[in-house]
């Protein structure tokens, strides 16, 4: 393709080159495949056509048709590469008919890999005029070239002076009769030997005329560009008789002719510069493309460019490779949603062209519904249309084994950890070693301190959910009117707090794992009857959403109570102990399997790093086994430890009375309590306690029971069910 006007004034309008030569009063244009494509204001006075008429013209209109085919020949020549002459009178055509005639001089260069032809040209109308006006009269010649300013000489073809004018003496400072009759090589190419020969040779081969430059340099100063246009007289015969020079000082021109090379340069340099940055950065790019494709192939999670009509544009084949033809049933989905107008998420995409993230979404594939944290992303096309999204799918149960993961939901013990030598204790574990075989729910029973998770820990890891999140809920922990959302989670805005965008509850959280229950027995009832539905569909639905959540969950429940007292006095449902009684562990207090506490002992011992004095350990073994452990094997870990702290006290009288000293003492008519009435006799006492409280603070507060509830730092509602339960009348 051609370079344009706008290209070209792109290409120059980086350098001082326009600037300069709107300035000049020397004719400059240039062309680019015969036709114009920069003149300057000198050309367009000069030829009295505009610059936009001009770009419209083929370089060659304005020229003599005498003209035409020289200026055409020497210009091609030179794109070619031949050596011809750069300087030449030609003779042009002004827009009013009248010649012009101009003394061109020619220069070639590259831009942006296009060949240029820029040319400069000087007004010698009046000098050709003159040369008509010389031929016809020898002497009215002299009188008019003696007045002017170019330099003219005359000289026989032997090399004789013949003539010089004004101008010429002038310039060189010298008298013209001292210069008649010398040789003009010696006079005046005396540096440039074989001159005046080119010149011979030239004319006689048949050109008109023959163009020379000449620099002249001084002492002191700047050089002076002297240009010499050589033409021969001849006879009738045709031969030459006498040679003219005419010259010209065109220093001005050479420095404008400078100045164009070095804004070539310049250009050329500011070029490659230019495209070594564009060829870095196109680097970069395609980098930071490789390693974005990367990335994007490599991720589990679902990236695709859904089009505005639903279908699929693209997938990383990370979704292929993950989810199987499922992306089928994801693309018939997603079609349906965007031609629903109702729908939120398309809406934000293709209507509002806004962004989302994190949002939950469910697809039935399969017979199963899968569900998806989605965020997604307009794309613009031309004109800002909106005719594509991104859009990232990453499954929930991922999101919940990261949550699991670094909340620390994760089962630490194996069978191997439980350390005992009793046989029943030996027969327990492989009752839950068979039991991790199945996935029916687990009921272990046993006093506080026993073990109860550790065995279901160790269920979990033998079990196949051992890749599984195992999650653990204390029932008897957690406020009574916070329990469903513990356990089933709540949607955004389900109740006054809830958190934005809702959150998953226990059973979303182990889904593909286990869910372990500890203190069941203090769930309350109406939560029990819940619990019971999740237990039987398989499915959970958010505190305030219709919503269904398929989960899959194992279900182990701990209890230190009789759940089948609690069941008989209908404080637990029936229906409820038969779904989690299916497989039953009984853990035994350590009072029972007196002969595992030496080697709890010695176990506990090494986790601490510690040997301890072997006749202080024999004696601590005797009051071991003399004491009854209300809080079975964690509070002989408890005991183990405040016996490493003591063996590296500097006194060691305390050897004398070390049951004094490592156990706690007890009242003398507790020995004869259970663990179940000695817990039952704590919780009235604390009971108590709290009515005295109340009683107290109605008392200073005379009965004002919101001072009350503010002192002690609870809602009036609570405050009212705690009186209530404490039989306030």
């Amino acid at each position: 393709m051609g370079l344009n006007n706008h290209s070209f004034e792109f290409v120059w309008g980086n350098t001082d080159f326009r600037q300069f030569a709107d300035k000049l009063s020397v004719i400059i244009f240039a062309f680019y495949e015969d036709k114009y494509v920069y003149v300057n204001p000198a050309f367009e006075q000069a030829l009295g056509y505009s610059s936009e008429e001009m770009l419209q013209k083929n370089v060659w209109d304005i020229c003599h048709p005498d003209y035409q085919e020289l200026v055409c020949y020497r210009a091609r020549a030179r794109l070619r590469g031949e050596e011809v002459p750069s300087n030449y009178e030609i003779r042009a055509i002004r827009k009013d008919g009248s010649d012009l005639w101009v003394d061109v001089f020619f220069n070639i260069t590259r831009i942006g890999g296009k060949t240029i032809s820029i040319v400069g040209a000087y007004d010698i109308t009046e000098r050709k005029r003159l040369q008509e006006a010389l031929a016809q009269s020898e002497a009215k010649y002299r009188a008019v070239v003696e007045e002017q300013r170019e330099l003219i000489i005359r000289y026989l073809p032997e090399g004789q002076i013949t003539f010089m004018n004004n101008a010429f003496c002038r310039q060189f400072n010298i008298d013209s009769d001292t210069m008649l009759g010398t040789q003009i090589a010696s006079r005046l190419f005396g540096q440039q030997p074989g001159v005046l020969t080119e010149v011979r040779e030239s004319l006689k081969s048949g050109q008109p005329f023959c163009v020379l430059e000449q620099e002249i340099k001084p002492a002191n100063g700047e050089s002076t560009w002297l240009e010499w246009v050589f033409s021969g007289l001849k006879n009738e015969n045709g031969d030459i008789f006498e040679y003219q020079a005419v010259g010209r000082d065109i220093t001005e021109r050479k420095k404008t002719q400078q100045m164009l090379q070095e804004a070539r340069d310049r250009l050329e340099l500011s070029v490659q510069e230019r495209t070594e940055e564009l060829n870095r950065k196109n680097m970069e790019l395609t980098l930071l493309n490789h390693n974005l494709n990367m990335v994007i192939m490599n991720m589990s999670d679902g990236v695709f460019i859904i089009h505005r009509s639903g279908s699929f544009e693209w997938l990383n084949p990370g979704l292929k490779k993950t989810w199987g033809n499922i992306y089928r049933d994801l693309e018939e989905h997603f079609r349906a949603w965007v031609s629903d107008e109702n729908n939120q998420y398309m809406q934000r995409l293709f209507v509002k062209g806004e962004s989302f993230q994190d949002e939950e979404i469910s697809v039935p594939s399969q017979g199963v519904t899968l569900r998806f944290l989605a965020s997604g992303t307009p794309t613009l096309a031309e004109q800002g249309v909106i005719d594509s999204a991104v859009l990232i799918l990453r499954p929930i149960k991922n999101v919940h084994h990261l949550v699991n993961r670094f909340s620390g939901s994760t089962a630490r013990f194996r069978f191997e950890d439980i350390v005992t030598c009793n046989p029943q204790m030996k027969e327990t574990i492989e009752v839950a070693r068979m039991a991790a075989r199945s996935s029916s729910n687990v009921l272990i029973e046993g006093e506080s301190g026993t073990g109860k998770e550790l065995f279901a820990q160790a269920i979990h890891n033998a079990s196949k959910r051992s890749a599984g999140p195992f999650v653990a809920v204390n029932c008897g922990a957690i406020p009574r009117e916070l329990i469903a959302s513990e356990l089933f989670g709540y949607s955004e805005g389900a109740f006054t707090g809830a958190k934005k965008g809702g959150n998953p509850g226990k059973f979303e959280l182990a889904d593909g794992g286990t869910l372990f229950l500890d203190e069941i027995g203090d769930m309350p009832l109406e939560q029990q009857v819940a619990l019971l539905r999740v237990i039987q569909e398989k499915s959970v639905s958010r505190i305030g959403s219709n919503q269904v959540i398929p989960v899959d969950v194992r279900i182990i429940c701990a209890t230190n109570k009789n759940l089948l007292e609690l069941m008989q006095t209908g404080r637990f449902r029936q229906d409820l102990y038969y779904r989690l009684n299916v497989i039953n562990l009984r853990i035994l207090p350590l009072r029972e399997r007196k002969e595992d506490i030496p080697v709890l002992f010695q176990h506990f011992l090494q986790q601490m790093n510690q040997e301890g004095n072997q006749l202080s350990q024999q004696d601590v073994i005797e009051h071991l086994l003399s004491y009854d452990w209300p809080g079975n094997v964690r509070e002989l870990q408890n005991v183990v430890e405040r016996f490493v702290h003591l063996e590296h006290m500097p006194d060691r009288s305390w050897h004398h009375h070390i049951g004094q000293t490592l156990l706690p003492t007890r009242q003398n008519d507790d020995g004869n309590l259970s663990i179940q009435q000695a817990h039952a006799r704590y919780k009235n006492e604390q009971l108590e306690k709290q009515r005295q409280q109340i009683v107290r603070l109605l008392e200073v507060h005379q009965g004002n029971v919101s001072k009350v509830a503010k002192e002690m730092g609870i809602s009036r509602s609570t405050l009212y069910r705690k009186m209530k339960s404490l039989s306030f009348d």
